[in-house]
């Protein structure tokens, strides 16, 4: 990952790109988790990558506008999304951000429990800590 320095704070360089575990994915929920895990078929697709296409000032100090491939379940959609950007000491940056996602998009059913179905958009939340390298 690269980043530089700027006015507005630090703004993030491309190509970067982050994987995932889809085992590691939790919604704070057991029973949902299992069903989710069960529907992303960890098995045969055991990571979520997400590739930086583009990466342009947001409207707040701090703030990036990404825009990028998000593979999960073997599908690839671009999607745009606002993060903050903060240099937490010389070396290490903090991502943060959110973005709904519609599981259908991605040839994914809503989960469901008996007589019960969840909402096909879910809330996706990201925190990633970068460090220089040495």
């Amino acid at each position: 990952m690269e980043a530089e320095l700027e006015d507005g704070g630090p703004r993030l360089g491309t190509p970067t790109y982050v994987e995932v575990e889809t085992k590691r994915l939790r919604s704070g929920n057991v029973l949902v988790d299992g069903e989710l895990q069960r529907r992303l078929d960890s098995r045969q697709f055991p990571r979520i990558r997400g590739e930086l296409t583009r990466s342009v000032a947001g409207n707040g100090v701090g703030t990036n506008l990404l825009t990028g491939e998000l593979t999960l379940h073997g599908v690839t959609r671009t999607l745009d999304v606002e993060v903050t950007v903060r240099q937490l000491d010389p070396s290490t940056l903090e991502i943060e951000g959110r973005r709904a996602i519609d599981m259908r998009d991605f040839g994914l059913p809503p989960p469901s429990f008996l007589m019960f179905r969840m909402q096909p958009e879910v809330q996706v939340r990201a925190r990633l800590i970068a460090e220089r390298e040495g």
